[in-house]
């Protein structure tokens, strides 16, 4: 059964959107949209609006690409990414 628009909140809006969004072909400013591309070993750097989060190396990446493992850089240990924090993710 289809819900109607109004039924759906603004988070799972959101996160339908962000879905869709990042099956399209990986940007021309250099962000990964489809983290699924990522591979083990990348050098990468992690995002919020305009602000460098972290740096690291990709330890893994999620085969639907909602998330990715990342060793940070400076000793500051492994962590998950998740799509549905709004980050955006680029090569180093």
């Amino acid at each position: 059964m289809k819900t109607p628009d109004a039924a759906i909140s603004p988070e799972l809006a959101r996160y339908l959107h962000l879905r869709a969004t990042r099956r399209k072909s990986n940007r021309r400013d250099g962000f990964i949209n489809d983290w699924s591309d990522l591979r083990c070993g990348e050098k990468v750097q992690v995002f919020r609006d305009a602000e460098m989060l972290t740096a690291g190396t990709v330890d893994s990446a999620m085969p639907d690409g909602t998330g990715v493992w990342l060793i940070q850089d400076k000793g500051r240990g492994r962590r998950l990414f998740h799509e549905s924090e709004d980050l955006r993710i680029r090569k180093a």
